[in-house]
């Protein structure tokens, strides 16, 4: 009887801990590329499904919501140009910019008084795919 008693608090410890495993994954954010912004050298991507908050923005005439910016940098692109052009979906997995571990280069040459740096939420994209969530694994 102490035996069983003993396996099965072992079982349910054991999966208390597995059943927690998943909460610590960040969660998988469905979107739309909306475009490239050169001055703040960033991907403008709408949020359409997920836990992920963007904000309100006009650019490339238009007004979007729900946008988040992924700086464009040799360390972290992740897009290929074909994905950045044509209003893809895509799903990933994310960070928050961290501005003591990551870069992020303006391009000053590209900016004037009306373009610049969007106050909008800033992420690092961890994983993605064109299809459906990914796996979650950190870059």
């Amino acid at each position: 009887m102490k035996t069983l008693i003993k396996k099965i608090i072992v079982f349910l410890t054991g999966f208390v801990f597995l059943a927690c495993e998943d909460d610590s994954l960040p969660d998988c954010v469905k979107g739309k590329v909306i475009g490239y912004e050169r001055c703040s050298n960033v991907t403008l991507i709408k949020v359409i499904s997920g836990d992920l908050k963007g904000d309100l923005i006009s650019s490339f005439g238009r007004t979007f919501e729900n946008v988040v910016q992924y700086p464009n940098v040799p360390s972290s692109q992740i897009f290929p140009p074909i994905i950045v052009g044509n209003d893809s979906i895509v799903f990933f997995n994310y960070r928050y910019f961290n501005k003591d571990k990551d870069e992020y280069p303006v391009d000053d040459d590209f900016c004037n008084g009306n373009t610049g740096p969007f106050e909008i939420p800033t992420i690092i994209i961890t994983n993605y795919s064109t299809s459906n969530c990914p796996l979650s694994h950190e870059k």
